[in-house]
């Protein structure tokens, strides 16, 4: 193996506000066991997930499709198979504006818009490049008024329902096509898994659809049900409110063309949907452990049959989750290798994130100690007084997303014992 071919780069294709907490999974649970097995192998592990990696200023600039289709391209570069794999849930996604059109295309697109309004519009936001070979024409970056999502919006629509009108009257290959009528999902697939000769061997796909329950008791499909606002994030509504049928059945192509081309490589598992509640995965088995897993967020359920079952929350009351101070030993190279971290940090249990504790924290908790005065066989957690564990000052929020955490009055920290 080349030393370029010992790493694994795998980009994750998916829409977004839907499949956040599939997501988080994989970067919290598979993917550091994926590192680690390769490092035992000599290699590296290394996933593309762009929900975490454009910044504002790149979206503002209109080069989120470009730098997704730049990554994918890179992966398949670095790390002929895998390279890619693939979340579908009820939603098409978001349908960009083309970043850049030929200039023969575009200026053939502008001979076939008759209005004038249209034209200036067009023009306005598309510039040509001649510095490109050939020359393009590129969408300019939003400015001004237009940072904002709402006034953009409108706009950008305009602009799609401009071209999709101009582009049934002129000649153009189907492939080209696909910048103008496909949402940033199929177009990251379509260059990662359909134009992919050998994508059956290495791709996978995995496939969630939600049923919602009936007044009667029956669950019915997300396509049959009546929906309402809230389910905003996990399908795409029209104006109306109302599941936007068209976007539900180029969503369905989609996964028809992928389940044909990877037959064996697709996984698909249901959700039912519990309005603002819990939305639970379906078990075939009986239940029989049920574990919370951050706060207020998910809950692991385990079946006799070996399965684990996640249900997801959603504005789910819960108290102000509690952590504990700890001083970490960071591993080096190997198992033999590391040193004690210098901060006392902890993990928030809303975003998962460690932070290092704050200097106001630990002073209260040093003060704490000092004033139980136990001596060095007592337990914290069994000889505090009761007042220890009520301190109004151990109650704060995680700096980096904002939520109250209530800290321990101890302090884990076994440097020099070991």
């Amino acid at each position: 193996m080349s030393p370029a071919s010992k790493t694994f780069r795998v980009f994750v294709s998916s829409t977004f506000s839907d499949l956040k907490e599939e997501r988080n999974a994989l970067q919290e649970r598979v993917f550091p066991k994926l590192r680690e097995l390769c490092m035992q192998h000599g290699c590296r592990f290394q996933a593309i997930d762009l929900r975490w990696g454009i910044r504002e200023e790149a979206a503002l600039d209109q080069q989120t499709m470009k730098i997704c289709l730049d990554e994918i391209a890179r992966c398949q570069r670095v790390t002929p198979r895998p390279n890619f794999i693939v979340l579908l849930g009820e939603r098409y996604g978001w349908l960009p504006l083309p970043y850049e059109i030929p200039a023969e295309e575009f200026e053939n697109i502008l001979r076939n818009v008759s209005g004038a309004d249209e034209r200036e519009l067009l023009t306005h936001w598309y510039r040509r490049d001649d510095n490109a070979v050939p020359p393009v024409y590129c969408l300019q970056p939003r400015t001004g008024e237009f940072v904002d999502s709402a006034k953009w919006q409108p706009v950008e629509h305009r602009l799609r329902a401009i071209l999709l009108e101009a582009i049934k009257q002129i000649p153009i290959g189907a492939y080209e096509r696909l910048k103008y009528t496909t949402s940033a999902t199929e177009q990251e697939i379509v260059q990662g898994v359909l134009s992919i000769a050998d994508a059956s061997e290495h791709v996978f796909c995995f496939f969630r659809s939600i049923v919602v329950p009936e007044k009667d008791g029956s669950v019915c499909p997300i396509r049959d049900a009546l929906l309402d606002d809230s389910f905003r994030d996990f399908a795409d509504l029209d104006p109306e409110g109302k599941l936007d049928k068209e976007a539900y059945a180029q969503l369905n192509d989609l996964k028809e063309r992928l389940s044909r081309l990877l037959p064996g490589n697709v996984y698909q598992y249901q959700a039912r949907w519990a309005g603002n509640a819990v939305a639970i995965y379906l078990a075939t088995s009986w239940v029989s452990s049920v574990s919370e897993v951050g706060v207020g967020k998910r809950f692991a359920l385990g079946t006799y049959a070996g399965e684990v079952i996640i249900l997801l929350s959603h504005n789910f009351p819960t108290e102000t989750p509690i952590v504990t101070p700890v001083r970490i030993w960071l591993y080096g190279e190997n198992a033999n290798s590391g040193r004690w971290d210098d901060s006392i940090t902890t993990i928030c249990q809303w975003c998962g994130k460690r932070f290092p504790v704050s200097d106001n924290i630990l002073d209260v908790i040093k003060a704490i100690d000092r004033d139980a005065n136990l001596s060095p066989d007592q337990s914290p957690c069994l000889d505090f007084p009761a007042e220890a564990w009520e301190e109004p000052r151990l109650i704060s929020e995680c700096p980096l997303c904002h939520k109250p955490l209530k800290f321990n009055p101890f302090i884990v920290d076994n440097r020099g014992k070991y």
